[in-house]
Order: C-alpha cells, then structure tokens, then sequence
C-alpha cells in the first residue's frame, strides 16, 4: 500500500464512518424494538411490524399508532383504517381476544368497531367465528353476520411465518431484517456520497469524477450499513440480549428520573412515557447502541483483515484501523444520545441527529487518528520510505532515463498491492523491495531498450578524426596550448572511459600534432 492508497483507504474509511455514524441510532432503535421478540408474545409483534413493512412497499402510506399505549387502541393506520393485529395459534382465539370479560368487543375507534388483522392461513377461521361473535350481539352497531369479512383484516403472512421472524437466524428473520435495514442502508449511503462527492468536487473541480466516487463509496456504505442493521437485528433476538441488560440497567439507574424520561421519551414516537417505562425503553436502546457500534466495528475492520491476508497491510495497520473505527463510532453514537433531546421529533430531527453523529464520528476519528500516529507509523508512509531509497538506487545502476522512470512508477502500484506486509515486516525491507517488486519492473522496462552494437576500430577512428578536427576548426589560435599526451587530449574532447584511452595510445593508433593553425589528428 503505497502513501497515496494510504491516503485514499483512510478517505475511505472517514466517509464510511460518516454514513454509519448517522444511521446507527436507527439500528439501535431496531434493535430495541427486536427485543420484544423475546416475550412470550413477540410473534404477534413481529407480524405487526411484518405487515407493516409490507403495505409500506405497498405504497398504501401505512402508519404505527400502538407505542403511545392507548388502552384499547390500534396498532397500526391504514389509508385511515384502524386496524388491530391479533396473531394467535388458531383463527377463533384471535376473535376471542379482541373481547372483554364480559365478551363485548373491546376495540372501537371513533364509535366504529375497528379492523382485526390475522394470519393470512387463518382468516377463514376467524371470519367464522367473528360472524358467530356478531350474530350473539357481542360487536356494538353490527347486526349482520356477513360484515365480519370486512372486520376481519387478512394479514401478508401466515402464523408460522410470524412466529420464524421472532426467532434468530430463521430464513423469515433475516428476510424481515434485510428489508428493513434498505431504508437504513438507503440513509447512510445519501450522507456519505453527498459528503464523498462535494469532497472530490472541491479538490478536482471534475463533477465527473466526483459523481463517479460517489456512486462507489455510496454503494460500499450502504452495503457495509445494510449487513451491520441485519446483524444488530439478529443479536436483537438472541440471548446475548438478556445477558447485558443489568449492566444498561445500572446505567440507566444511576441517571436518574429526570434525565431517564428525557432520554427516553426523545428517542420514540407516540405520547410520553415515565418510570419504569422510561427506563426500559432506554436500557433496551443503549444496549442496541453497543451492539451496533460493535458489529460496526467488527464489519468494517474484517475488510482490513481480508486486505491483511492479501498482504495488503501489516498487523499494525490492522489494529490502528481497528482502534481509529472503534473511537470513531463510539464518539458518533454518543453524540446523537447526547443531542437527542435537544431537537424536535420528526425527520427534520432525524436529519439533525444524523449530521450531528457524523460530525461526533468525525471528530473523534481524527483525534484518535493523530493519537495512533504517534504510536504506529501508516504503513503507506513506510513503505514510501523504503520504496524511495530503493529506486533511488537503482535509478542510478540502471541509468533510467525519464521515459522509463516514469514506466516504472507507474507499474509499481500493481506490483506492490499484495507485498506491502511482506516488505514492511521483512528483516530486510530495502531487500526484499528490490528483490519482489523493483527488480521485476527494472527488468521489464530495461528489456525494451534496443540493442547497441559497437563500431569497428577503422569507423571509431574516422569519427574520432572528424571530432577533433571540427573542434580545432572552432579553437580560436590565441587559445591553443600543447597537450601533456595524447590520453589527456582525448579525455578533453571526447566522451570516452579510461579504458578506451588508454588502449588507443598503447597502441599508438592517433598522433597529435600541434601546427600553427590548431589542433590536427592523423593515423599513421
């Protein structure tokens, strides 16, 4: 990895780190909303969440009603329909819980009774037992046995399939997750081209290339958010869950009241809540918040494992990475619980509260960052170093001209992408550069140079002649002085080594002589 890619990866990683910054709250609340999935009863929640993601894609507008707690209220709105969602083992005892003690029909909306949603297997079952319900006199203001089609609600999916979304790793589960996590995927892929691209843009003024890394790092973060919402989800249903839930407890315990109803009642929809109430709500979203920086960290630090593998990077690199992210998430989560209640609800908060964790993000990413350069030194930079040194060197022994220096540097970046641990971790560096990368590209450039036969004697000879007696013509006779000997004439005029000197006047080829009108060569 040379300085430049080093240059690039940490880019990269700040415009990863943005994008996840700003969706990691909704993660969290994700999770937070999993957890119920525990309960007894968490397959009816995971069917109401279930079908209300599917008239989303619907396009009907849906909306959740059921988190302000209303006493027999609805779950959910749809195009104005209110809609109760009762997912049991059989279609009669769905009907039968929408009824009290006395077995009159609990759930009216607006002096209407409103619409109980099903398991999509179950509805028949349940229109029977509904008319049954109405034909005793039980659901105020229906009279006709027949209306219980249009009370019972089909739902988009069956019971046993409301059931394998509660659990973890089910097909169903990860399939729920999976669509939820789009729109989050969607979100952190928006802030982060947007930055990558007005980034690229100020420093090449190209919209081409700023559009083009854009759409690159847009799809990476929403990639890298989509699988990160997923897991957090999963983790959401597991029993790992109840295992850090005295330690948020205590958290949340040693706040207080005050900043517990605050926290809590900033961090959902729907009217407020307090006490105990509160303070579960904000224990379960905590433990989402470490849960989703941890796989945050976990899914962007197993790309620099791969790149590690491939001997992309060294060990060192990998952990500095690793630490850098792991501040960085951290400080951007912790900005938005800190912000939180100072927005208004709605997306206009969600958007504050995402710029607010990608700044938090930000910050702290660059001050760990400086506080890991004092410690471990980039690899990019290292192996610049060394890489500079080498062919610095081989410049000189192999007399590259500019043509083929160019050549050189611009094969090297291929050349090293899978040698940068070997190098930096060798006992030699300089060595094992030259010999697994600079030598390879020397040998390849050198070997296009055309081959160069040397002249006979009698044609070296006539071009030595023609040399000297064009530079005698030249001489201004006011300048001419003897010559100590021959080999010393030659070396003043001609470009030629010692040997070759030395050779010519052994061997008496060239007399010098010195007449009146300049310096004149002659054979014998």
């Amino acid at each position: 990895m040379t300085k430049r890619d080093q240059k690039n990866s940490n880019t990269s990683r700040q415009f990863h780190l943005l994008g996840l910054a700003a969706v990691n709250l909704n993660s969290a609340l994700n999770y937070a909303e999993n957890v119920k999935n525990n309960a007894p009863r968490g397959h009816g929640f995971a069917a109401e969440r279930a079908n209300h993601h599917i008239d989303q894609l619907l396009g009907k507008g849906p909306r959740l009603v059921g988190a302000d707690n209303a006493r027999n209220g609805a779950d959910r709105l749809v195009r104005g329909v209110a809609i109760q969602s009762k997912y049991c083992a059989t279609g009669s005892r769905c009907i039968s819980e929408c009824f009290d003690d006395t077995g009159t029909f609990r759930y009216i909306e607006g002096g209407k009774p409103m619409q109980i949603e099903v398991p999509k297997d179950l509805y028949d079952d349940a229109v029977q037992a509904m008319g049954d319900r109405i034909r005793n006199g039980k659901v105020p203001g229906v009279t006709d046995p027949n209306e219980a089609r249009n009370l019972v609600r089909k739902g988009h999916i069956t019971y046993k399939q409301a059931v394998r979304i509660a659990q973890a790793g089910s097909i169903e589960g990860l399939t729920f997750d999976a669509v939820r996590g789009v729109r989050l995927a969607g979100s952190a892929a928006g802030i982060s081209s947007a930055v990558s691209f007005a980034t690229t843009f100020w420093q090449t003024r190209d919209a081409r290339l700023a559009l083009q890394g854009a759409t690159q790092t847009g799809l990476q973060v929403g990639g890298v958010a989509w699988v990160t919402s997923i897991l957090t989800a999963q983790v959401g249903r597991t029993g790992l869950e109840k295992g850090m839930r005295s330690s948020t407890d205590f958290v949340v315990k040693k706040l207080g009241p005050k900043t517990t109803q605050l926290l809590a009642n900033s961090l959902r929809s729907g009217n407020d809540i307090y006490g105990a109430a509160a303070a579960s709500h904000l224990s379960k979203v905590m433990r989402g918040n470490i849960v989703t920086t941890g796989i945050s960290v976990v899914v962007l630090t197993s790309l620099d494992a791969v790149k590690m593998l491939r001997g992309q990077l060294t060990g060192a690199q990998l952990m500095k990475n690793a630490t850098v992210t792991t501040v960085s998430t951290a400080s951007g989560t912790a900005a938005v619980l800190v912000a939180a209640p100072l927005v208004m609800a709605g997306p206009l908060g969600w958007g504050i509260l995402a710029l607010v964790g990608a700044a938090g993000g930000a910050v702290g990413g660059a001050a760990s960052k400086a506080a890991m350069d004092q410690v471990i030194r980039d690899d990019g930079m290292k192996l610049q170093e060394v890489l500079e040194a080498v062919i610095g060197e081989q410049t000189e022994e192999f007399m590259l001209s500019e043509r083929e220096l160019n050549e050189v540097l611009q094969g090297l970046p291929d050349q090293i992408r899978t040698s940068t641990r070997a190098i930096l971790t060798a006992s030699d560096p300089r060595a094992h550069a030259l010999e697994s990368v600079i030598l390879p590209l020397l040998k390849k450039v050198t070997a296009k140079r055309p081959t160069i036969t040397l002249p006979d004697t009698e044609t070296f000879l006539g071009a030595v002649e023609a040399h000297v007696a064009a530079i005698a013509d030249d001489t201004p006779e006011s300048d001419a002085t003897s010559p100590a000997n021959t080999a010393s004439t030659l070396h003043r005029f001609l470009p030629l080594s010692g040997d070759w000197m030395e050779t010519l006047t052994a061997l008496g080829m060239l007399k010098i002589a010195w007449p009146e009108h300049g310096l004149v060569a002659a054979p014998d």
